[in-house]
């Protein structure tokens, strides 16, 4: 069984401007990360990154049942835009059956 997926994170970074990032991904970083999505889904996505971020609006503070470790985590497959984003509008995986590689 082919246990590679493709992981889809879809932000907003400016009120209605998005920015999406696709990674191939093992399933059991989909485990570890599943605490992240579970998160997510009951806040409505709110994810303030970059420089939507300061001291009492961040991740850590909206998350606390997350990990720092958990949170870095999840960040790194976040799409990276110059200012940061605000909300996570989706997450999506899809498992790869197979792949050609062209060039």
């Amino acid at each position: 069984m082919n246990d590679a997926y493709l992981l889809c994170i879809k932000v907003d970074y400016n009120d209605a401007d998005y920015a999406e990032c696709i990674t191939e991904v093992k399933a059991e970083t989909l485990a570890k990360l599943s605490p992240v999505f579970v998160a997510l889904k009951a806040h409505r996505g709110r994810w303030p990154a970059g420089e939507r971020k300061d001291a009492t609006d961040n991740p850590a503070m909206l998350y606390p049942i997350l990990t720092e470790e958990q949170i870095e985590d999840f960040e790194e497959y976040c799409p990276r835009c110059e200012y940061g984003f605000h909300t996570i509008e989706s997450v999506v995986t899809y498992q790869v059956a197979g792949k050609c590689r062209y060039i």
